[in-house]
């Protein structure tokens, strides 16, 4: 069967193979440079693979002029993967309707414990967790978590 349409996005999507191969997306690699190498981001690893990307990113830093600012500091990572929760609750539209999204830095673990707190708290259609690639990776840093929804406000 010959589809109309083909569905195709850039590598800074990080959408999850499973998913890419279930739905036959096509994946544009996108390039990003360290430390004077450059690399194609796939989302097969098979360029640089996410634990590896994350251990080369360690090593940098954030100059004067790339702050981060947070929004609200909570203590412990235990906590912070709660309040994720916590504000999902707060601004969820319908999560029984929806597929979840846990992004993480090279952090399994704890994108896994933030799944299990979600489960728990909430009737879920669907949860899908990934690696957060190289190309949002290199602003956001090693051990980032993120947890997406459609919600009632940003």
């Amino acid at each position: 069967m010959i589809n109309d349409f083909i569905i195709f996005t850039d590598a800074a999507s990080d959408l999850p193979t499973e998913l890419i191969e279930t739905h036959g997306i096509s994946v544009l690699p996108m390039c990003f440079e360290i430390d004077g190498k450059s690399y194609r981001h796939y989302p097969d690893d098979r360029e640089l693979g996410y634990s590896r990307f994350y251990q080369m990113l360690r090593s940098l830093h954030v100059n004067k002029e790339g702050h981060l600012i947070l929004k609200e500091k909570v203590r412990g990572r235990r906590k912070s993967l709660v309040e994720f929760a916590d504000h999902m609750e707060k601004f969820c539209v319908s999560p029984e309707k929806q597929t979840i999204f846990i992004g993480h830095g090279d952090c399994i673990d704890d994108a896994g414990t933030l799944a299990s707190i979600v489960e728990q708290r909430f009737a879920l259609k669907n949860i899908a967790a990934s690696y957060i690639g190289p190309i949002i990776g290199a602003h956001t840093g090693p051990d980032v978590v993120v947890l997406s929804f459609f919600g009632s406000e940003k």
